[in-house]
C-alpha cells in the first residue's frame, strides 16, 4: 500500500543524486538529467501543487517524471481516471501520460510516478513577449487557442487551469501548435458529479468559479481571456509591459485581473479598450465584459473575430431561452456615458445592465454629455455596443 508520507522536494532530489533509477521499483533504465550543475548538482525541474517534475531519458526518450508529494488517495484515483482517459484517446494538444502505483521507494515508503513525454516549446506568456512585434503570428496563436477548447470539449475534457504556464508552443515553418501540461485538475468522463480540486489562477478565471464548476466547459471563459489580451496586443503591444511601464502585465496575468472580471464598470483596462474604437477588439472584450455579468454556466464556444461580426452577433433565438429576467448589457466607447429612459430621467452609467422584458419596444437615450444616440430594445441580444465619435 502506497504511504503518504509527506515528501519534500529536496529530500527527493538528493536521494535521486544518490541513487538514481535504484530508487523506482520498474523503471530501472532511467538516466536522470540534471537541471543545474553547480554549485552543486540538482535534479528538480519544477514542482507544482501536488508533484515535482525531473528530467529522465528512458530508452533514449526525453520523459517528464512527476513524482507526487504528498498523494491523497482520493487524489490519486482520479489522476488513474484520467490517465486512463487520456489513453483511449488522440489528441495532438495532450502528452500521454503513465501513471505507475507504489514506484518511487523512499524511507521504506512507496509513491506513485507519472511519466510523460518530455514537451518542448516556450511557455505561452514567454512566446508572446517574443512576438508581440508580429500580429500575424499573435493571430495564428488565437487560432490555434480556439482549435485547442474546441478538440477538449469534442472529446469531453476541461482542463481547469488554462493559464501562461500552462500552455507550451512550438514555432515551426511558420505553424504553431500547442501542447497543455498539468493535468491534476482536469475533467473527464467519469468524473462527473465530482468537484474540482482547484479554480485556476484567478487571472484566468471567471469571478464565479468555484470547486462546484467541474464540466467539459469550464475553460471557456480563460479561453475568451486569451482571445482578448492577444486581440488587444496587436494595436498596443506597449500593453504587454509592467504597470510601471504604462502596460497591465504583473508578470502572471494576460492584461486582465480578477477585479478586472468582479467590476468590469470600474477597470481601467476595460476602459481604456473602449476608447479604442477597434471592432475586433470590442467583439472579443464585449463578450468577456458580458461574461463576468451573467452566469458562468452560459458563456458561449469561443470564436475568432470576422468582418461580419458586429453587435448583431449576440442576438439570441428568444424561443430557447426564459426572458422574463433575462438582462441586456449597454456599452459604450466613451467613458462618463450615461442612459436616459423616454421620460428623460437618467437610469444609470454605462456598462449598464438592464431587464429586457422592461425596456422591450422602447426607446433608451445615451448621453456623453454633449452627443447624444439613441437605441431601441425590439430584439434579444446580450450586448448593445454603442459608439460615439
Amino acid at each position: 500500500m502506497t504511504n503518504n508520507a509527506p515528501l519534500s522536494i529536496r529530500e527527493i532530489d538528493l536521494k535521486i543524486n544518490q541513487e538514481g533509477a535504484k530508487l523506482f521499483a520498474s523503471q530501472k533504465d532511467i538516466l536522470f538529467v540534471p537541471s543545474v550543475l553547480s554549485p552543486i548538482k540538482r535534479y528538480v525541474f519544477g514542482a507544482g501543487a501536488f508533484a515535482a517534475v525531473f528530467k529522465g531519458k528512458i530508452n533514449f526518450e526525453s520523459k517528464a517524471i512527476r513524482i507526487f508529494l504528498n498523494p491523497n488517495e482520493t487524489n490519486i484515483e482520479r489522476l488513474q481516471k484520467i490517465n486512463n482517459y487520456l489513453s483511449s484517446i488522440q489528441m495532438d494538444q495532450l502528452v500521454k501520460t503513465n501513471l505507475l502505483m507504489h514506484e518511487f521507494k523512499i524511507n521504506e515508503n512507496k509513491y506513485p510516478v507519472q511519466i510523460m513525454d518530455w514537451v518542448t516549446g516556450e511557455l505561452l506568456n514567454k512566446f508572446v513577449t517574443n512576438n508581440l512585434s508580429n500580429p500575424n503570428i499573435l493571430n495564428k496563436l488565437q487560432t490555434g487557442i480556439v482549435d485547442l477548447q474546441r478538440d477538449l470539449e469534442n472529446k469531453y475534457i476541461g482542463h481547469g487551469d488554462i493559464q501562461s504556464g500552462n500552455i507550451l508552443v512550438h514555432f515551426n515553418n511558420n505553424e504553431i501548435s500547442l501542447k497543455l501540461i498539468d493535468y491534476d485538475g482536469m475533467f473527464v468522463p467519469g468524473l462527473e458529479g465530482e468537484k474540482a480540486i482547484e479554480t485556476g489562477r484567478t487571472e484566468f478565471q471567471h469571478p464565479q468559479r468555484t470547486v462546484d464548476f467541474f464540466n467539459s466547459k469550464m475553460d471557456r471563459f480563460s479561453i475568451w481571456v486569451i482571445l482578448s489580451a492577444l486581440e488587444i496586443l496587436k494595436f498596443k503591444p506597449e500593453f504587454w509591459n509592467t504597470s510601471l511601464n504604462g502596460g497591465f502585465n504583473n508578470g502572471d496575468n494576460f492584461l486582465f485581473t480578477l477585479s478586472d472580471f468582479q467590476n468590469p464598470a470600474s477597470s481601467k483596462l476595460f476602459d481604456t479598450i473602449n476608447s479604442m474604437n477597434i471592432a475586433s477588439i470590442s467583439f472579443y472584450t464585449n463578450k468577456l465584459r458580458t461574461f463576468c455579468f451573467g452566469n458562468i454556466d452560459n458563456i458561449d464556444m469561443p470564436m475568432m473575430f470576422n468582418q461580419n461580426n458586429d453587435h448583431n452577433h449576440n442576438i439570441i433565438n428568444e424561443s430557447t431561452i426564459d426572458l422574463s429576467e433575462s438582462t441586456i448589457l449597454i456599452t459604450s466607447n466613451v467613458d462618463n456615458t450615461f442612459a436616459l429612459n423616454g421620460a428623460l430621467q437618467k437610469i444609470g452609467n454605462l456598462p449598464l445592465s438592464l431587464y429586457y422584458s422592461t425596456y422591450l419596444n422602447k426607446t433608451i437615450t445615451l448621453s456623453t454629455g454633449s452627443k447624444f444616440k439613441r437605441i431601441t430594445i425590439d430584439h434579444y441580444v446580450k450586448v448593445i455596443h454603442v459608439e460615439f465619435e
